[in-house]
Protein backbone atom coordinates (compact mmCIF):
# COMPACT_ATOMS: atom_id res chain seq x y z
CA UNK A 1 0.00 0.00 0.00
CA UNK A 2 1.34 3.40 -0.93
CA UNK A 3 1.11 6.28 1.48
CA UNK A 4 0.35 9.70 0.03
CA UNK A 5 1.20 12.81 1.95
CA UNK A 6 -0.53 16.09 1.33
CA UNK A 7 1.65 19.01 0.42
CA UNK A 8 1.79 21.60 3.17
CA UNK A 9 0.74 24.86 1.51
CA UNK A 10 2.60 26.84 4.19
CA UNK A 11 5.86 25.05 3.53
CA UNK A 12 8.28 27.18 1.48
CA UNK A 13 9.54 25.72 -1.81
CA UNK A 14 13.18 26.41 -0.92
CA UNK A 15 12.89 23.79 1.80
CA UNK A 16 13.14 21.05 -0.86
CA UNK A 17 16.01 18.94 -2.11
CA UNK A 18 16.20 16.50 -5.01
CA UNK A 19 18.09 13.22 -4.94
CA UNK A 20 19.57 12.24 -8.33
CA UNK A 21 19.92 8.57 -9.21
CA UNK A 22 21.85 6.55 -11.78
CA UNK A 23 19.02 4.04 -12.31
CA UNK A 24 15.23 4.15 -12.18
CA UNK A 25 15.28 1.10 -9.91
CA UNK A 26 17.31 2.93 -7.26
CA UNK A 27 15.01 5.94 -7.46
CA UNK A 28 11.90 3.82 -6.95
CA UNK A 29 13.49 1.86 -4.10
CA UNK A 30 14.59 5.07 -2.39
CA UNK A 31 11.14 6.65 -2.60
CA UNK A 32 9.53 3.51 -1.19
CA UNK A 33 12.07 3.32 1.64
CA UNK A 34 11.71 7.01 2.55
CA UNK A 35 7.90 6.81 2.61
CA UNK A 36 8.12 3.67 4.76
CA UNK A 37 9.97 5.78 7.35
CA UNK A 38 7.03 8.27 7.33
CA UNK A 39 9.13 11.00 5.69
CA UNK A 40 8.10 13.18 2.74
CA UNK A 41 9.14 11.81 -0.66
CA UNK A 42 7.82 12.49 -4.14
CA UNK A 43 8.97 11.22 -7.54
CA UNK A 44 9.87 14.12 -9.83
CA UNK A 45 11.75 14.63 -13.04
CA UNK A 46 15.18 16.13 -12.45
CA UNK A 47 15.85 19.53 -14.01
CA UNK A 48 17.44 19.06 -17.46
CA UNK A 49 20.77 20.55 -16.35
CA UNK A 50 21.07 17.91 -13.60
CA UNK A 51 20.10 14.79 -15.56
CA UNK A 52 23.02 12.42 -15.33
CA UNK A 53 21.80 8.84 -15.39
CA UNK A 54 18.06 8.47 -15.43
CA UNK A 55 14.85 10.41 -15.76
CA UNK A 56 13.68 10.01 -12.16
CA UNK A 57 14.61 11.77 -8.96
CA UNK A 58 13.05 12.00 -5.53
CA UNK A 59 12.09 15.23 -3.84
CA UNK A 60 12.60 15.39 -0.06
CA UNK A 61 12.58 18.04 2.64
CA UNK A 62 15.96 19.66 3.33
CA UNK A 63 15.40 19.08 7.04
CA UNK A 64 15.32 15.31 6.36
CA UNK A 65 18.43 15.25 4.15
CA UNK A 66 20.85 13.76 6.72
CA UNK A 67 18.34 11.09 7.76
CA UNK A 68 17.69 10.17 4.11
CA UNK A 69 21.40 10.02 3.30
CA UNK A 70 21.91 7.61 6.22
CA UNK A 71 18.94 5.46 5.08
CA UNK A 72 20.32 5.27 1.53
CA UNK A 73 23.75 4.29 2.84
CA UNK A 74 22.36 1.68 5.23
CA UNK A 75 20.21 0.08 2.51
CA UNK A 76 22.97 0.22 -0.14
CA UNK A 77 20.98 2.43 -2.53
CA UNK A 78 23.39 4.44 -4.62
CA UNK A 79 22.66 7.97 -5.76
CA UNK A 80 24.56 10.53 -7.78
CA UNK A 81 23.98 13.49 -5.53
CA UNK A 82 21.53 15.73 -3.74
CA UNK A 83 20.74 19.24 -4.90
CA UNK A 84 18.95 21.86 -2.80
CA UNK A 85 16.94 24.88 -3.87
Amino acid sequence: MRVFQKKDKNEPEEDKAIILFDTVKNGLLAEKMILKESLYAKKVAPPPEYRKGCEISVEIRCADQKIVERLLLDKGITHQGIITF
